[in-house]
């Protein structure tokens, strides 16, 4: 019960914020994008890694196609799951198909964030994310190759998996869904790019540039 009022205190507080945020972290992410430069060894393991995964997928979309999507499936289940302890909802079943989808069961039942959740976060770059920082390998050329790999994956399935016939979409409902994914997608993967061209530093000031910019754009309208 707690969980779903906060689901829809957080949703209200999300779209009043999204031109704010839209504007703070919009304008971050093109400054983070005006330091791309070919010379950073991180930019370059992270774009061989980004580009190595488009064979690799073709091959399992071709020849491992079963198992392919299953695996995809199963992601995206975990994703619900994942965000769904958040919000205090226990999984309690989940079923994973190769060919007919899949379903997680959550005690005390879903909500729009968790329907939403695995069209705008990338839910294995952010698991490989803080084992690298634990062990202290975020400046790795491995790391920055697999986080490539990781966000071309997420990509590759959000754009099969965006389909105004999917039953998740249909849930949240397609208006807020529509006003709701392009901000948290810009969010999230602005910030992956953030930790790419500027390591943990950049990764902290996206954030704190970001929602520093989004205050100072509602100071100046309402003041």
């Amino acid at each position: 019960m707690i969980g779903n009022i906060f689901a829809k205190i957080l949703l209200v507080l999300f779209l009043a914020a999204s031109p704010f945020l839209l504007f703070g972290f919009g304008r971050e992410v093109l400054q983070v994008l005006a330091g791309f430069s070919l010379r950073s060894s991180k930019i370059q393991f992270f774009l061989i890694g980004l580009v190595a995964f488009f064979p690799l997928h073709f091959i399992a979309k071709r020849y491992f196609a079963t198992v392919w999507n299953y695996l995809c499936t199963l992601e995206h289940e975990c994703t619900h799951a994942i965000v769904g302890l958040l919000f205090g909802k226990i999984p309690v079943g989940m079923r994973v198909s190769a060919r007919e989808g899949g379903e997680v069961q959550l005690r005390g039942g879903s909500n729009l964030w968790i329907s939403l959740a695995p069209y705008f976060l990338p839910t294995i770059s952010l698991i490989i994310l803080l084992p690298a920082w634990i062990f202290g390998v975020t400046e790795s050329p491995t790391f920055f190759a697999i986080l490539g790999s990781t966000i071309a994956f997420h990509v590759i399935t959000n754009w099969n998996e965006t389909s105004f016939r999917q039953t998740d979409l249909q849930r949240a409902g397609y208006l807020t869904s529509i006003l709701v994914l392009p901000i948290a997608n810009l969010l999230t993967y602005g910030a992956i790019l953030s930790l790419v061209f500027g390591g943990v530093k950049g990764f902290a000031e996206f954030w704190t540039h970001g929602g520093k910019n989004s205050w100072l754009m509602f100071r100046e309208l309402f003041k």
